[in-house]
């Protein structure tokens, strides 16, 4: 299939609801004419869409379709994308589940990201960066769909796990503390929550700290001192290291190379 596409065709960007609707808790009910993709990257309040609840919580994706009509309690964070309805790949926004987690989240950010920062490039990078995030949600809204809902003991448990590490990734993080919430011995819930994410408790902390210390390295001129700390890090050699570890690259190191885009000065890949 042929895609046609033009800049005037989709717009994105970061939507703070502390900043655009300060003391406001719910915003006006509307009806949407266009395709919304949205991925919050904080937990926050409620959206309603057609009436229906969706909890706000980072991780989550929502896509809405033409003529849905939708509200928010706020807070919300949220990265967001709208699609005119007239595109001709409709039929695949179409097919979107309406809300979903991904297990992948820090990569789709890291694409969204790219797409942003090509937001002064040329034309042809930044649909290719729209394109490639357009792709990533579809592929993380069929592997949603293909996952059956097991409510079970366990999926509870790594449900309150999850709750508590994203409440309190930026302060000491322990094991002992997370299966406490979770009413489970250390063991059993770092087995349980495991299975459940496919990730170990100390792989999700890790990956939400690293989401966030990203977007804190390319959003705002903080020390990596201060990010660290942030973080959730006990130390910025720590953070130094384990971002290495993680990304190959420096903290510095990730921020020298995506602000100064996909090519060198002199013209050379």
């Amino acid at each position: 299939m042929n895609i046609n596409l033009s800049s005037a065709d989709y717009g994105y960007g970061i939507f703070d609801s502390s900043y655009s609707f300060p003391g406001i808790s719910v915003t006006s009910e509307r009806q949407v004419n266009c395709y919304e993709i949205e991925m919050f990257y904080e937990t926050g309040g409620t959206t309603y869409l057609n009436n229906t609840p969706y909890r706000i919580r980072r991780g989550a994706i929502l896509c809405v379709k033409p003529g849905s009509v939708r509200y928010s309690q706020l807070p919300l964070k949220t990265y967001y994308l709208k699609i005119k309805a007239t595109v001709n790949f409709a039929h695949i926004l179409d097919g979107l589940c309406d809300y979903f987690t991904s297990s992948d989240v820090e990569h789709g950010i890291e694409i969204f990201l790219e797409l942003i920062k090509s937001n002064d490039g040329d034309m042809l990078l930044r649909h290719v960066k729209f394109l490639e995030f357009l792709r990533w949600v579809k592929n993380e809204s069929e592997k949603a769909r293909r996952m059956s809902v097991v409510k079970s003991r366990g999926s509870e448990a790594a449900e309150l796990g999850i709750a508590y590490i994203e409440s309190h990734f930026r302060e000491s993080c322990k094991l002992e503390d997370i299966s406490a919430y979770a009413h489970l011995s250390p063991v059993y819930f770092h087995h349980v929550f495991t299975a459940a994410t496919g990730k170990t408790p100390y792989e999700y902390l890790t990956a939400l700290r690293l989401e966030e210390a990203k977007r804190l390295i390319l959003t705002g001129g903080s020390p990596m001192s201060d990010i660290a700390e942030q973080c959730g890090f006990s130390s910025q050699s720590y953070f130094n290291a384990v971002f290495k570890q993680k990304t190959g690259e420096t903290p510095r190191e990730y921020r020298q190379r995506i602000l100064e885009g996909y090519f060198k000065t002199d013209g050379v890949f």
